[in-house]
C-alpha cells in the first residue's frame, strides 16, 4: 500500500512539474500581434491550441489556412493578417495558418484544438490548389508523403491517398488525446523533436546532454519567388467539386464553425490564372462558379479578392509581400467585408 502511495505521489508531482514547465515554454507573452506559428513548430498541435485560445479570449478574428494564410514567401509582418492589422482601425486579427493545412487536415484542427471557436467572428481560407489534382485533392492513388497525418481521419470516412497500416492508425488516434500532445509539444520545443534512441543513432559523437538543449531554434529562411519569366501556362487537372474531399471537408468544417455560433467568411484565396492554359483557365472560373453555388446554398458568406497583376504572385498559389497588401486593401475596401465584420461579438 505504502508503494502505491508513493507511487501515486510521485505521478502527481512530475505532473504538476510538468504542467508548470509547459506554460513556461508556451507563454502567453510570446504571442505579440502579427505572431504565426513557427515553422519548425508546424505540428505542434498544443501550441496551435494554445494560440487559438488566446485569440479566441482577445477577440481576435481568426484567419484560419493553409501556407498561403501563414505567409510561405513573406516574413511574419508582411502576412496577410500582418497588413490587415496594419490597416484596420479598430479589428486585430489572428494568424492561425499552418503550413500544408490543406481542408482535412483543416477539419481535424477544429473538431480536435480549437474548441474555444464560439460565437466569434472567423475567417476560413481556401486555396484552390488543394482540388487542382487528384494528388492534390487526396482522392487520387495512395500517397506517402502527406502532410499532418496525425490529423486525418483513421477510421471513417476513408481518405483514398491515405493507407496507414494499423499501428500507425492507432497511434495517430491516441497522439490526440492530452497528455501526448504535451509530450510532442515538449519534444519539439526542448529535446532536438526525435526520441533518444533515434537521435543516439543519428550522432554517435555528439555528447548525450546536446539532446537537452532544446530542438532548432534556426530562423525561418524565406524561399525565393518565382520568376515572372517562369509563369509557365500549365493545364490543370481540376476535381469536380462534388467529387472532391477537399471540398468536402471544407463544407464540413463550416458547418462545424456555423453549429457554434461562429459568424463566418470564406475568403476564396486568388489563384494564378497566369499560369493557367485558356482552357484550364475556363474551367478555373466553372469550378469558381460552383463553389459560390455550394456555399450561397449553405447561407455561407464568401469573399474572392482580385489580383490584377501576376507580379502579387510568388507561385501558383502563394503571393509576394506586395501581394498581401494589395489583398488586404481589397478586402477592407469591400463593402461585403466591411459588413462581415461590423457583426457585433456576442460574448
Amino acid at each position: 500500500m505504502n508503494k502505491i502511495r508513493y507511487i501515486l505521489i510521485t505521478v502527481i508531482i512530475v505532473v504538476v512539474l510538468a504542467l508548470g514547465y509547459i506554460s513556461t515554454i508556451t507563454s502567453y507573452n510570446n504571442f505579440t500581434e502579427n505572431y504565426r506559428i513557427p515553422h519548425s513548430l508546424n505540428e505542434d498541435y498544443y501550441l496551435y491550441k494554445k494560440y487559438s485560445k488566446y485569440a479566441a479570449s482577445n477577440n481576435l478574428i481568426q484567419v484560419i489556412g493553409d501556407s498561403v494564410i501563414w505567409g510561405h514567401y513573406v516574413s511574419e509582418d508582411n502576412t496577410l493578417t500582418a497588413y490587415m492589422n496594419r490597416f484596420s482601425k479598430d479589428k486585430k486579427f489572428a494568424n492561425m495558418g499552418l503550413e500544408g493545412s490543406y481542408p482535412i487536415v483543416m477539419n481535424g484542427l477544429i473538431e480536435n484544438y480549437s474548441s474555444e471557436l464560439r460565437n466569434r467572428k472567423i475567417i476560413v481560407g481556401f486555396n484552390l490548389l488543394w482540388i487542382s489534382s487528384l494528388k492534390h485533392d487526396l482522392s487520387g492513388e495512395p500517397e506517402s508523403n502527406i502532410n499532418h497525418k496525425k490529423l486525418l481521419p483513421q477510421v471513417y470516412p476513408k481518405i483514398p491517398s491515405y493507407n496507414p497500416n494499423i499501428e500507425d492508425r492507432l497511434s495517430a488516434m491516441i497522439s490526440r488525446l492530452l497528455p501526448f500532445i504535451w509530450i510532442e509539444h515538449i519534444k519539439m520545443n526542448c529535446f532536438k523533436e526525435k526520441n533518444f534512441y533515434t537521435w543516439t543513432i543519428e550522432h554517435p559523437h555528439n555528447a548525450i546532454t546536446d539532446y537537452f538543449t532544446g530542438a532548432s531554434t534556426d530562423a525561418y529562411i524565406l524561399p525565393a519567388a518565382m520568376r515572372l519569366d517562369r509563369f509557365d501556362r500549365q493545364n490543370t487537372d481540376w476535381v469536380e467539386i462534388e467529387k472532391s474531399m477537399q471540398w468536402k471537408f471544407m463544407l464540413k468544417t463550416l458547418s462545424c464553425l456555423k453549429e457554434n455560433a461562429n459568424d463566418i467568411i470564406v475568403l476564396i484565396t486568388p489563384f494564378n490564372t497566369y499560369m493557367l492554359t485558356d482552357k484550364s483557365r475556363e474551367r478555373y472560373y466553372s469550378i469558381i462558379s460552383n463553389i459560390k453555388e455550394d456555399l450561397s446554398g449553405a447561407g455561407i458568406n464568401f469573399i474572392i479578392p482580385e489580383i490584377h497583376e501576376k507580379k502579387f504572385f510568388a507561385d501558383s498559389s502563394h503571393f509576394t509581400s506586395e501581394g498581401y497588401r494589395a489583398i488586404a486593401e481589397s478586402l477592407l475596401n469591400s463593402n461585403e467585408f466591411n459588413r462581415f465584420l461590423l457583426w457585433q461579438e456576442r460574448l
